[in-house]
Formats: structure tokens, sequence, C-alpha cells
């Protein structure tokens, strides 16, 4: 009775995240909201898969490429928005199949990799815990606003986190070898790897480091065989391109739908003018550099003593790192808390952290999504103060660990 009772109430949040999505969809058709990320991907791969390879890292290729799905929404006239993706070309050669089929069933494919990714996720992260718990887990992973969202943006991040928890439990086991091969993923987007990469080098985890270059090598490689030399030196500026002003909704990089400092201080001070208008711009964006290094600093700290991957408050630790990481990354959507899964999980076996803090976890995880399905306003703002919350209960919980008169760190 138990065991129908979770498949009923994972199930229905499953339909209510494709009641919302519908709604979305029959509103607007797709590749406007619904599948945006998708449409970036297809205009890139296209300008691969034709050699149009002077576009491949300008938004000329959204104009050409992207720009003719506006046929599938509702509204075709609209000029989409025109746009690049700066991740090395091996991913737009590895995206070209679903530019194959027209782009609905393209985007239908690309869905349907990622549910399998997700299903993938629930998998692991339920290994994590005891089997009495791993319905809790599964309810968890399908609940998550940052998964929801990656599936309604069509967006890479699911199976980037699929790669991040193989990573984390090879580290968990001694496998720092695979581990870095694994790592080596987030090089598709760096921001979420920074502080992992300071930590590492602190740490002298050298054969992490080595499995990260050696994945790396194979990455640079292999893109440099699919485009040639001169379109891969175009990467750099494209990433420059999309570090676009502080604030202003309708900007490329979305700030307003970011779950960082730069999200924080633009809806206080510049976006709704909360803290006054003494606050300029260029005030805020000292202010997020300053709360981003702060951030940072703090969760290194948090690591001092010795490296040792089986102790119970490294998942805590780890899961303070990442969270510092999505505050103090400078672009930093709302699919980047995928990333906490595994840590929060293993953190949860470990009988680590109080029941307040667990409790924040969970809210951290479900309540956007509730908001999402019911009143579809308000779930970017509660996700990014929740992420705030949790970076300081985790911090607060390594504190007192660390303080504890029992503690005895390996």
């Amino acid at each position: 009775m138990r065991r129908w009772l979770w498949i009923g109430l994972i199930g229905l949040v499953v339909l209510l995240w494709a009641r919302s999505y519908w709604e979305v969809y029959a509103e607007q058709g797709l590749f406007i909201w619904f599948g945006t990320d998708f449409r970036h991907y297809t205009a890139q791969a296209m300008a691969l898969r034709l050699g149009d390879l002077e576009t491949v890292y300008s938004r000329v290729s959204g104009v050409k490429y992207g720009q003719p799905l506006v046929v599938y929404s509702n509204y075709p006239d609209l000029v989409l928005e025109a746009t690049l993706v700066p991740y090395p070309p091996l991913f737009a050669w590895l995206f070209i199949p679903f530019t194959l089929p027209p782009p609905p069933l393209g985007f239908a494919l690309w869905t349907g990799l990622n549910l399998l990714a997700v299903a993938y996720l629930t998998w692991r992260v339920a290994s994590c815990l005891p089997a009495a718990w791993r319905p809790w887990a599964a309810f968890v992973v399908v609940a998550a606003f940052p998964n929801g969202y990656a599936l309604y943006l069509g967006q890479v991040m699911i199976l980037l986190g699929c790669a991040f928890v193989e990573c984390y439990l090879a580290l968990r086991a001694g496998r720092e070898f695979r581990a870095g091969l694994w790592l080596a993923c987030l090089l598709f987007k760096p921001q979420y790897g920074v502080l992992l990469g300071v930590l590492l080098l602190w740490k002298r985890r050298w054969r992490v480091v080595a499995g990260v270059a050696a994945g790396g090598a194979i990455i640079a490689v292999a893109s440099l065989l699919i485009v040639g030399v001169q379109p891969l030196l175009a990467l750099p500026a494209a990433i420059l391109d999309l570090t676009e002003r502080f604030s202003g909704a309708g900007t490329q990089t979305h700030p307003e739908d970011m779950v960082n400092w730069r999200k924080l201080v633009r809806y206080l001070a510049v976006g709704i003018g909360r803290l006054g208008p003494w606050i300029t711009e260029d005030q805020a964006v000292l202010l997020t550099v300053a709360l981003s290094i702060v951030t940072g600093v703090l969760a290194l700290v948090a690591w001092r003593g010795p490296w040792v991957p089986s102790e119970p408050l490294f998942p805590t630790t780890m899961a303070l790192l990442l969270l510092a990481t999505i505050l103090a990354s400078y672009h930093s959507h709302a699919y980047g808390p995928m990333l906490l899964l595994a840590p929060v999980a293993t953190m949860f076996a470990a009988g680590q952290g109080s029941r307040s803090t667990r409790v924040l976890l969970l809210v951290m995880a479900v309540l956007p999504s509730l908001l999402w399905v019911t009143v579809f306003r308000g779930y970017i703002v509660a996700l990014a103060v929740l992420v705030v919350a949790c970076f300081g209960a985790l911090l607060a919980e390594v504190w007192l660990a660390r303080r504890a008169p029992s503690f005895r760190p390996s």
C-alpha cells in the first residue's frame, strides 16, 4: 500500500509539471520560451552541419537557423532572440542528430533523452540512501525545480548533472582519476567547476586534476578536428559576448532568471529599487563581486584540514561548496542546484545536519516547483533566497561540527 502511495505521489508531481508545460505550449507554442535552449542548440548545430563555420560562434547563426523555428510558435511574425552557444564545438557536433528530423520531433527526442537522464539521476541519488528513504529520494528528484526547469527549456544541464553525480561518487570511493574524467564534462559549463578546481589544487588532488586534464584534452582535440583552428579561436570571444550588462530584463543571459548574487542584488537594488536609488548599476556590480568573493572564501575555509572523502562531514562541505559556486558565479541559472542532489543525499545518509537544515534543503528543492505549477510566479526569487538560506545553514553546520568536542578530523 505504501509503495502505491509513493507511486501515486510521484505521478501527481509528473502530471502537475506536464500540465504547466501544456499551458505554456497552448499559449505560446514551441521555441519562444518552451524549448528555447533547444532552439539555441539547434541553430549552432545547424551552422556546423551545413559547414557555415563562421557563424558557429556568432549571433548570425541564431538569425539564420534559429529564427525559422518561429513557425512552430503561435506568433509566426515574432522576431526571436538572436543568440549563440558558448560551448566547445564537440557539443554542437554531438547535437547534430537532433537537427535531422523536424524540430518538434527533434525536441521530443532530446526531451526523451533528458527524461532518461532524470531516471538515471534518480537511481544514482537513491542508491546513496538506505532502502527505506529511497522513495523520498525519487520524489525529491522528480519534484526538484532545477530538473523540471531544465526539461522545460531543453537544457543540457541534466546530462551534466549525471556526470557530476558520477564524479562525486567516484571521489567518495577514492577513484580520483575517474572522478576527474567525469568532472571534465563540466568544461561545457565551466562556471560550475571553478571553486571545485581551486579546492582540488589547494588539496593537491593531482590524480583528479590529471583526469580533468585528460578529459579536457579529449574535448579540445575533438573540437579542433571538428571545426579547425579559426572557429575554435572564436570561442573565448563568444563567452565574453555573453558577459553583458549587469541588469536589464530581456538581455540574452537573462539575469532576471538567475539564482546568484547577481540576481539578488539586481532584484533588490537595480531592477526593483528596494535599496533605494542611491545604488547605481556600477555600485551593484561591485557589491555583487564583493559578495561573491566572500562567499567563495567562506566555502573554501570550511575545507581546512585533510582531504578525507569518507568522513561524514565531506558531503556537507561539498554541498556548501556547490552552493557557494551557484551564488558566486556571474552566470548561474535556476537549473544549477541539481548538482546538490548526490551530496545532500549522502549528507542525509551520514546523519549530518540538523532537522531544520534538512527541512530547509527539501523546501529549496520543492517550493519553487510548487510555485511554478500553481501560480507560475515567484519561483526564481524563492529559489535564489533559499539558496542563500541553505548556504548559511550549511556554513553554520560545518562550523558547529568542527567546534564540537567529539570532532576528530582523520
